[in-house]
């Protein structure tokens, strides 16, 4: 009797040893799926947001500028956005909160500058890809600035280094003059 016992056990215990197992490497290759469906959705996301960053480039604008563009006058960006912040004067408009800032002369813009969250993670080698070799490419100190022709405009992208400051990582920002 007292073998009986021993062999269930030990029989009951390898049982739940080997489910486990199995358990744990079924959501270890589940987890991975997902991982590789969420860098791809992601690739994706990011294609198409720098596709559309291009193409508002070439009407003048930046992904957050709404309907304001190069050429725009200041006042009617006051007029509709409100005040600037501090630091801003007729030519120079900076909306920190909207992730933007309007440079210019005489009242109407010239250039626009864009840091919007949206290009949180974008990275240097992505918008090589979807947009090629660009016209210019210019390693400053604190970062590497990519320039394309966008129709009638320029579209200059700004990269942070990586932690080493030694490659370009991440978009800093987008400007459009």
């Amino acid at each position: 009797m007292n073998k009986t016992i021993k062999t269930i056990t030990v029989t009951t215990f390898t049982l739940g040893t080997l489910l486990a197992g199995f358990s744990q490497l079924s959501q270890v290759d589940a987890s991975t799926t997902v991982q590789t469906q969420q860098g791809s959705t992601q690739q994706q996301n990011h294609q198409k947001l720098l596709k559309q960053t291009k193409q508002l480039a070439a009407e003048g604008k930046v992904i957050n500028s709404e309907s304001f563009g190069l050429g725009s006058s200041h006042d009617a960006i006051v007029k509709k956005w409100g005040k600037p912040d501090e630091g801003s004067d007729r030519d120079n408009l900076f909306y920190d909160k909207r992730h933007i800032s309007f440079f210019g002369e005489a009242g109407h813009t010239k250039e626009i500058y864009s840091n919007d969250l949206s290009y949180d993670g974008v990275t240097y080698k992505e918008v090589k890809k979807e947009f090629g070799k660009p016209v210019k490419e210019v390693e400053g100190e604190d970062g590497i600035y990519l320039t394309y022709p966008a129709g009638k405009h320029t579209l200059e992208i700004a990269f942070y280094y990586n932690d080493l400051g030694s490659a370009a990582d991440t978009i800093k920002s987008v400007s459009v003059y």
